[in-house]
Formats: structure tokens, C-alpha cells, sequence
């Protein structure tokens, strides 16, 4: 079955917050507190059925409310930059 065109908004608002906030999935995932393969499935498309609450979390990290996530228009996201996490770099052998 195709993906809902709320679906397609998320997946995009999402990418689009995250690349203007220059911060990579997994920051993201670590500041909404979920994994890191979850949140790429969302990006991705391949998780599509998401809780409100999880929307909410999602939103507080850009700080926004659910209603300002996910309207038309794009919000000015405050991202508070002392708690965003390092990049998690793989050590090679």
C-alpha cells in the first residue's frame, strides 16, 4: 500500500528539520530518546505508524509543539545547542 500523504509530510518535515539544525539521525534519536534504527525507519518511510507521542518527542527536540511540527508552514526551531550529542564515530581496528 502506498504511504498517506501525512506519512510523506512527516517523513520530509522531519529531514528537513534535521538538516536545517545540522544535526545527524543519530543526535536526533538520541535527543528524542529513541534508537537510532528507529528513527531511520521513520525517516526512511519504513516505519509509518507513529505514536502522538513520540510526534511530541520528535518536536521538543527542534522545540516545538505537536501543532507546529506538523504545519504547512516551516518553524523556526530552537534547538538548544548544549545538549546536542556528539557524532558517534566507529573506532577502526
Amino acid at each position: 500500500m502506498p504511504p498517506c500523504e501525512s506519512e510523506l509530510f512527516l517523513r520530509k518535515r522531519l529531514k528537513e528539520l534535521r538538516t536545517i539544525a545540522k544535526l545527524t539521525q543519530a543526535q536526533v534519536s538520541e535527543l528524542a530518546g529513541i534508537s537510532y534504527d528507529y528513527y531511520q525507519n521513520i525517516e526512511q518511510g519504513k516505519r509509518t505508524n507513529v505514536s502522538i507521542r513520540l510526534i511530541e518527542k520528535l518536536g521538543n527536540v527542534y522545540g516545538l509543539a505537536i501543532y507546529e511540527l506538523l504545519s504547512p508552514v516551516t518553524p523556526k526551531i530552537k534547538v538548544k545547542t548544549k545538549s546536542i550529542p556528539p557524532p558517534h564515530y566507529k573506532k577502526r581496528r
